[in-house]
């Protein structure tokens, strides 16, 4: 297999219809926000303040819902990456 057969990630993300990804993946949370694919978030108990803060703005943005046990389809937005936000982001962070 090539380097990129080795890779399923893309190709699962193809077949699926819906994500569920818990409330502390934030990695994973960004990365499937930019699909068009459903995404919800299952909660752990009462997590970190800064993460339940980036989850609380991409409920709001109509990104993610929360998983209460059941899927469904929703007009869910895309997370929209471009170069002002990266550099918002590094801004935050105090990168150059």
């Amino acid at each position: 297999l090539s380097l990129d057969e080795n890779n399923l990630d893309p190709k699962i993300l193809e077949i699926i219809d819906y994500t569920i990804v818990t409330s502390d993946s934030v990695n994973m949370i960004s990365e499937l926000a930019t699909l068009s694919k459903p995404l919800f978030i299952f909660h752990f108990s009462k997590g970190n303040r800064k993460i339940s803060f980036f989850i609380s703005n991409l409920k709001e943005l109509n990104i993610v819902q929360d998983y209460k046990g059941n899927l469904f389809k929703f007009e869910k937005n895309k997370l929209q990456t471009n170069k002002i936000t990266t550099s918002q982001v590094n801004k935050f962070f105090g990168f150059k």
